[in-house]
């Protein structure tokens, strides 16, 4: 009975695996296109290596903002400047010369203000604001070559400044300028420092200027004989 048992099975046995190979077969994963393999390859590779590269600096022209603080106002008042040297033009006797004096001080913050005019090779004061007249004498006439800041404007026709020292005051000179010399100058007395700020040297200058246009053909000084000195009205008039 175990033989033919074994003779029965073995054809049987062969039988089975055919069916379980036929089964296995079919249910198989059909192969993947190649399409869909490079894609699925694509996919399932691990990602490359990413490396961050930093920008370069861009260097930029920045333009700087304008200062939002506004500039300090002017220390002359050009107006009054104008206004004066308009007056100065119209000038017509010796008497209305002190009361434009008196507005240069106030104009150029000046404790005072003479004209010095040249007679020969001397300068006197003719006309001032701010001193007394005695102050004045005692200052006596000024040589050509005198070595001091009006004679310096006198003869170079440059204007001129002195610094004040320690409880002293500083000095602007500036010259009056005719057309073929200079007649004169006009002296200022101002507070240490002022000496060299811009506005108040360039208003000294244009007030002079003016002067000089008036008193050219002034030639008054104490070198010449009291009968000589051609009066400031007549002068005035034929200038």
């Amino acid at each position: 009975m175990v033989e033919s048992t074994q003779a029965l099975g073995a054809p049987c046995t062969t039988a089975v695996l055919k069916v379980m190979a036929q089964v296995f077969v079919s249910t198989t994963v059909p192969p993947t296109p190649p399409g869909v393999q490079s894609l699925t390859a694509a996919f399932s590779r691990k990602p490359a290596l990413q490396v961050q590269v930093e920008p370069e600096p861009v260097a930029l022209n920045v333009v700087p903002r304008p200062d939002p603080r506004p500039d300090p106002p002017p220390s002359i008042d050009l107006r009054e400047t104008a206004a004066l040297c308009t007056a100065i033009s119209r000038l017509q006797s010796e008497g209305d010369l002190q009361p434009l004096l008196s507005r240069a001080s106030t104009l150029l913050n000046a404790s005072g203000v003479v004209v010095w005019m040249a007679a020969g090779e001397e300068m006197f004061p003719v006309a001032w604001h701010g001193y007394d007249s005695k102050h004045l004498s005692q200052l006596g006439p000024i040589g050509h070559s005198s070595l001091n800041a009006a004679a310096d404007a006198w003869r170079t026709g440059t204007l001129q400044y002195v610094a004040g020292g320690a409880g002293s005051r500083s000095a602007i000179v500036a010259p009056l300028l005719g057309v073929e010399r200079c007649m004169g100058v006009l002296a200022i007395e101002v507070s240490a420092g002022r000496e060299t700020d811009t506005p108040t040297q360039a208003a000294t200058t244009l007030i002079a200027a003016q002067l000089s246009t008036v008193l050219g053909g002034w030639p008054a000084g104490s070198s010449m004989p009291p009968a000589e000195i051609v009066p400031f009205e007549r002068a005035a008039a034929s200038s």
